[in-house]
């Protein structure tokens, strides 16, 4: 694995909402969009070579590209819609200004998705390394395969691990934080409600 620094987790939780959405960008997504090409290319060199002896192979290498199809749509997802509200959501509360419920209604509907997506990848994973281990585990596996399969399970480890901090970490505060912002406020003077 490349020198890449994984802050504590206690770290994670006192960071504001908006230098952990930087720490996510810097350290999972820019890995996953630096390693997943490479590693879908290694899989497919794999599957190419060793059709014939190997054919579970393409089925790893298939799984891997829907696996990664997915991922990219899932990142431009957060990147493009709900990361940036999260930001405005951190702005507003350090800022004691109110803020304008999103298109989306609230942050609640796109974490629901991301989390779900989480899971949905998550199983894909879980079944691509079961595919991967029985041939890791025999003698005569070439050199370049175990390689592959190493970086695979790096990739999966990381993967588990930025959704892990997005769905334990980032996105519950998420919703703390609009919560706080969008509740109705009363007023101490003329006792109406408004939204902060």
């Amino acid at each position: 694995m490349e020198d890449r620094t994984f802050w504590d987790p206690e770290t994670l939780t006192d960071m504001p909402l908006d230098k952990l959405v930087v720490y996510v960008l810097k350290l999972h997504h820019d890995y996953i969009k630096k390693t997943a090409p490479l590693l879908q290319q290694q899989l497919h060199t794999l599957a190419n070579s060793h059709d014939q002896k190997q054919p579970k192979l393409r089925q790893i290498a298939n799984l891997f590209d829907q696996i990664y199809g997915d991922l990219a749509l899932h990142l431009h997802k957060e990147e493009n819609v709900l990361f940036p509200y999260i930001i405005q959501l951190q702005a507003a509360f350090v800022g004691n200004v109110g803020i304008s419920p999103p298109q989306f209604g609230s942050v609640r509907f796109p974490v629901r998705m991301m989390m779900q997506e989480h899971h949905v990848a998550d199983e894909q994973f879980a079944l691509l390394i079961d595919w991967c281990e029985p041939m890791i585990a025999l003698p005569n596996t070439e050199v370049l395969i175990r390689e592959t399969f190493s970086l695979l399970l790096e990739f999966f480890h990381d993967f588990c691990l930025h959704s892990h901090i997005e769905d334990t970490i980032l996105f519950p505060r998420a919703l703390e934080v609009e919560n706080l912002l969008l509740e109705p406020k009363v007023d101490d003077q003329t006792e109406s409600c408004r939204i902060k």
